[in-house]
């Protein structure tokens, strides 16, 4: 899928998203991170040296540089980096951002943590990327390190995403998401139209279209497995949902 796509949605994305849900995965991200993670790693003065994979506007980097650790972001959309940027330089932490596709990651050096958020395990959306991606942890994860993402139910991709239309609207922009889920490859297409106000009567149309894929607990197992890695905690989403919108995982090396 093409940066500009995600490019696209980077003017409106943390508008878009649903706040009170993204707070809630992110602190448990947070808090089982201080539980799981070793006492000290790379980072200056011995602390945990996290990399936030596929970081978009920076939120969770923010989130960690905030909790005390030293931090890397990586994306491909650079107008999603621009904004992280932006973001964590406004609330005074030096964040090292990267732009690079995370099924191709060359870092510097190793890390103690990895993270990938808000879904973007299911942006991956063939197996051999998604391999290559866990793979490159046996160079940039330190032994012992740990690898947090969340994925989406197949639930929440086929019946609430599912074959519908979606409208958002805020006072600078206006959104229409047309989705359709693709049972054979449990593949979910969202084609996005997003209007943004920019002055008077005048919006600027951009379009872009996103994939997202749902993979199963068995085969991310599997995967991990191939790479040395153990999936050693699970955490299900039923707040508000009979079935879990997402899962939280935790691998260790």
């Amino acid at each position: 899928m093409p940066p500009s796509d995600y490019d696209a949605l980077a003017p409106i994305y943390d508008a878009f998203q649903n706040q009170t849900e993204t707070d809630r995965w992110y602190d448990l991200a947070l808090q089982k991170i201080h539980q799981n993670a070793q006492p000290s790693g790379d980072g200056e003065a011995g602390r945990l040296l996290v990399c936030d994979l596929g970081c978009g506007t920076g939120e969770m980097c923010l989130r960690l540089a905030q909790s005390g650790y030293d931090v890397i972001g990586v994306d491909l959309s650079e107008d999603m980096l621009q904004i992280a940027r932006a973001k964590c330089q406004n609330a005074g932490y030096d964040v090292l951002f990267l732009r690079q596709d995370i099924t191709k990651l060359d870092l510097f050096g190793t890390v103690d943590v990895f993270v990938c958020m808000t879904d973007t395990i299911n942006h991956i959306t063939d197996r051999k990327s998604l391999m290559d991606m866990v793979r490159s942890f046996d160079n940039f994860l330190n032994p012992g390190g740990l690898f947090l993402f969340d994925a989406l139910s197949l639930e929440y991709l086929r019946e609430t995403l599912g074959d519908n239309q979606f409208i958002e609207e805020e006072n600078d922009y206006y959104i229409v998401w047309d989705n359709v889920f693709h049972s054979r490859s449990k593949t979910s297409v969202s084609e996005f139209t997003i209007f943004r106000h920019e002055k008077d009567d005048l919006y600027r149309r951009t379009e872009c279209r996103i994939v997202e894929k749902f993979h199963s607990r068995k085969d991310l197992e599997r995967i991990l497995s191939e790479a040395r890695m153990a999936i050693t905690g699970i955490f299900e989403d039923h707040e508000s949902h009979n079935h879990p919108t997402r899962t939280l995982y935790i691998a260790s090396k």
